[in-house]
């Protein structure tokens, strides 16, 4: 696979572990890869406007971040549901994939927005703000870590 830009894996569906399931961003598409042994076959290929920037692929939705905005997409159809949130373009986006089929959308340098994948609305737990700009995110259990790559980690 050539010109990738984001690479994710497949973190299983309701409570059954995946293993060998990958999803590539390249330039203008998507691609989904399965593990067959000792290879990976192309499975499925998904347009996209321009390359996702951020990737996370949970249970049978794929979410890219763009400049400009969140996207979900189908694992099984390729189809976009809806934009999640837009973005200004100032920042690169970052995805996190929390408990409860959630996830952390950096939506601001500082700002997260919990999304909730159940009923594709922002979480009732809303937004997370970090006293500094955050370069990595990530999320362990019920904590959520933000990095601002200079050496400073935010948990919450």
């Amino acid at each position: 696979c050539k010109d990738v830009k984001q690479i994710c894996l497949h973190s299983g569906s309701s409570g059954e572990e995946v293993s060998g399931e990958i999803c590539v961003a390249t330039r203008k598409k998507l691609i989904i890869f399965a593990n067959k042994g000792t290879t990976f076959e192309q499975r499925q290929e998904i347009p996209t406007s321009e390359a996702a920037s951020a990737l996370v692929w949970h249970q049978s939705l794929i979410c890219a971040g763009f400049r400009r905005e969140y996207k979900l997409f189908s694992e099984r159809t390729g189809l976009s549901f809806e934009d999640v949130c837009p973005l200004d373009g100032k920042h690169v986006p970052r995805i996190a994939v929390l408990p409860g089929n959630e996830l952390l959308l950096l939506i601001q340098e500082s700002v997260g927005l919990v999304y909730n994948l159940s009923t594709r609305q922002p979480s009732q737990k809303n937004t997370i703000t970090w006293p500094r700009k955050v370069t990595c995110l990530g999320a362990s259990g019920n904590y959520v870590f933000g990095s601002s790559g200079l050496g400073q980690l935010d948990v919450f």
